[in-house]
């Protein structure tokens, strides 16, 4: 529940029960509904019921008590770093944008590449193997964007891990990581340390990372690099009994029902190939679709290939290439609960024209029914004139 506001507390009992919970209390009607809204309410509530005859039961329940929260319907949001939040030449021209009108939400990274957090966090693994050695005060950085009615799209990179890979293949528990094809090393690749997508304690600590966050008010939980290794076939991963396309999809069932009762969206950053080539990542989009409020597929157009969708040069035809894409993105979530909320990039990597590219990437977006995106620049540096003022 929110910090601040009232709970209302309802359920079925005996008819004609009364439902006591400190100073107020409600009957039951003669089906046995009772409802009873609570003006103040601590993190525990002790709910006793006492039946026509007199006889009483007592239920204590547990709450978690979220301090704020900031819902919107579209959105429009870039990529930032712990680092860089925490840095105010690079966070005040966030900031700025904010106050623009120009973006509504913040990407706000939690776990990063590295397997470190951004912040202090209170996630017994976390402690044990080192990973929180960013410099944020999460629940400080929250309120401080609630403030300005702006949401906070927590990202946490999941499986790309080589901060808890280096410390499970130095603690015995080599089974949390994939292994190289012989077994005899931890599997590297470009990330350093990828980490077992297969294994519940691997599992259980990311699903703890997100429900801390989602705890500390994060609106939304973006995860990241869940999925296999890319580049890649020969590697082994322990545990696995199905394919790597089903175990992921698991995983965002899973991750589902543990973040439900904290009433966050949450979504899922995906390659821009999985949409039509889901077994080259891992990624089966109409089955993750079914458990993620969003994908969110990198379509950037410096990352396309020459002749891709039938766009002769994507890099210098970003309008085209993001509508071709978003067409094979549709067809892939039609009927599924997932959205589709697209990374676009503003970034100067092959870029000829920043601005432009920024903007005419928006414009496909928009022309294409879609009024939401997720802007990704590595190092937190935007282009603000690239982008429009929204009511």
């Amino acid at each position: 529940m929110l910090a601040n506001e009232p709970l209302t507390v309802a359920g079925v009992t005996e008819a004609g029960a009364t439902v006591a919970v400190g100073g107020d209390e409600a009957t039951a009607d003669d089906t046995g509904a009772f409802e009873l809204e609570l003006a103040d309410v601590e993190d525990e509530l002790t709910i006793v019921v006492t039946d026509v005859a007199g006889n009483s039961i007592e239920v204590i329940e547990e709450l978690t008590v979220i301090p704020s929260r900031v819902e919107i319907d579209e959105i429009r949001t870039v990529h930032a770093t712990f680092w860089a939040w925490a840095t105010p030449s690079l966070r005040e021209p966030i900031v700025e944008m904010i106050d623009d009108g120009k973006i509504n939400a913040v990407q706000l990274d939690l776990k990063d590449e590295g397997g470190h957090l951004g912040y202090d966090s209170q996630v017994p693994l976390a402690k044990e193997i080192g990973a929180g050695i960013g410099p944020l005060d999460l629940e400080a950085a929250v309120a401080g964007l609630h403030e300005r009615d702006v949401a906070v799209i927590g990202r946490i990179v999941a499986f790309a891990d080589p901060t808890l890979a280096s410390w499970a293949w130095e603690n015995d528990r080599r089974e949390w990581v994939i292994q190289d094809r012989d077994g005899n090393d931890y599997y590297r690749g470009s990330y350093a340390g990828f980490s077992n997508y297969t294994h519940p304690d691997v599992i259980a600590y990311n699903l703890d990372i997100a429900e801390e966050a989602a705890a500390a008010g994060v609106d939304h939980i973006l995860w990241d690099y869940i999925r296999r290794p890319e580049g890649m076939d020969s590697y082994t991963v322990p545990g696995l009994e199905t394919t790597p396309e089903e175990a992921i999809v698991e995983f965002t069932r899973l991750a589902d029902e543990r973040l439900a009762p904290y009433g966050v969206q949450h979504g899922a950053s995906v390659y821009g190939i999985a949409a039509d080539r889901p077994e080259q990542i891992g990624q089966d989009i109409p089955a993750m679709a079914e458990h993620l409020d969003y994908v969110a597929p990198m379509i950037y157009p410096s990352h396309w290939g020459v002749g891709e969708y039938g766009v002769a040069d994507p890099n210098r035809q970003p309008y085209d290439i993001v509508r071709a894409t978003l067409e094979v993105w549709d067809e892939a979530v039609e009927g599924r609960r997932a959205r589709v909320v697209p990374w676009l990039e503003d970034t100067t990597y092959r870029a000829w024209d920043r601005p432009f590219q920024v903007r005419e990437q928006i414009r496909a977006t928009r022309d294409h029914g879609i009024d939401e995106w997720m802007m990704w620049n590595p190092g937190s540096r935007f282009t603000p004139e690239a982008y429009d003022r929204h009511e």
